[in-house]
């Protein structure tokens, strides 16, 4: 949620989910990008500060009510950098119930899904993100645009436009 070019890359998505409408499916793994809880991060860039708690939050959304991930994590993907924590530390209580935060954050879910994202962040040698497994490939994707990405998702996966693109 710290990191620029997955948010860039984000609204990127989006339009490409409208573009390919069902022939397409997007799994979000966060890949905090600071050392507490990612053992991968040599040194704390201050850009990446609390990247770790933003993480967890959204996960704590997703494992106690998965249908308003979306929202949440959309709201927090939107614009050139996350809200401040406590700002989303409030949303977060909002969604799944005054003094419930605690209980979500401590689902097992939330710690697996962030060890998910760590791993595949380890096992694609690191480095910059955001990553797309497409196929049998990892990629780096550090800055691109819509109509970029439409062409690799197009040569990689086959897939073609679902209605007319203006």
């Amino acid at each position: 949620y710290t990191c620029s070019h997955c948010r860039d890359l984000h609204q990127h998505i989006h339009l490409s989910l409208e573009r390919y409408g069902g022939q397409l499916a997007v799994v979000t793994l966060p890949v905090p990008l600071e050392k507490p809880c990612n053992p991968f991060i040599q040194n704390n860039n201050p850009k990446h500060r609390n990247a770790c708690e933003y993480a967890r939050l959204s996960m704590a959304i997703c494992a106690s009510d998965p249908r308003r991930f979306p929202a949440f994590h959309d709201w927090l993907m939107a614009g050139k950098n996350p809200p401040p924590l406590e700002q989303v530390q409030a949303r977060a209580e909002t969604i799944v119930g005054e003094g419930a935060l605690d209980k979500a954050l401590s689902h097992p879910r939330v710690a697996e899904w962030l060890n998910d994202g760590i791993t595949m962040y380890k096992h694609s040698n690191t480095g910059s993100i955001p990553k797309l497994a497409v196929g049998d490939q990892v990629v780096n994707i550090p800055h691109t645009t819509s109509r970029r990405l439409f062409t690799f998702l197009e040569s990689k996966l086959g897939i073609k436009p679902e209605k007319k693109q203006e």
